[in-house]
């Protein structure tokens, strides 16, 4: 009898622990939006590259994000991943990254508890071919305005700018 209800509440206590969505699941989605970037990148040379992660490509997480980064992956398959450093503002982190050779390199972010994101493809010695941004969800909680002077790349429609693929 104790061991049927040891196992009716373990059980119980599996159902409730996959009820409760985790921030990724629960419809949660981001973007990674970058600085101004260099017109040209040169092989061996560091860059320092400023990013937003916006969930819903409109806002900051309120929540704890986690480790973000950008990632590089060469046209061989070899991966660089560099850990951004948050900025004072909310959801703006910097890293300095370099390409190790020419060729064609894709670039994605890891965004905490969001899945990863596929930015674009660098071509080195070139520029970045950046991928189309879903549209962002319009974040109208309140009059909360996340940013001062330094905000993300986002239009007045809360479009971000560069979205459409194409070298920026």
């Amino acid at each position: 009898m104790k061991l049927l209800r040891t196992a009716t509440v373990l059980l119980l206590a599996a159902a409730i622990g996959l009820a409760i969505p985790a921030p990724a699941r629960a419809g949660g989605w981001a973007t990674t939006l970058l600085d101004p970037l260099p017109a040209r990148f040169e092989p061996g040379i560091t860059y320092t590259v400023g990013y937003w992660v916006l969930q819903h490509g409109s806002h900051p997480y309120s929540g704890v994000l986690g480790t973000t980064a950008l990632r590089l992956t060469d046209d061989a398959g070899k991966v660089a991943t560099y850990p951004g450093k948050a900025l004072p503002e909310a959801g703006h982190y910097a890293v300095a990254v370099v390409f190790g050779h020419s060729g064609t390199w894709r670039l994605s972010s890891v965004q905490g508890v969001f899945a990863d994101y596929e930015i674009g493809e660098v071509a080195v010695p070139g520029g970045l071919t950046v991928r189309p941004t879903p549209t962002p969800m319009v974040w109208n909680q309140g009059e909360e305005d996340f940013w001062g002077v330094v905000r993300p790349p986002l239009g007045a429609d809360a479009k971000p700018a560069g979205n459409a693929a194409g070298p920026t």
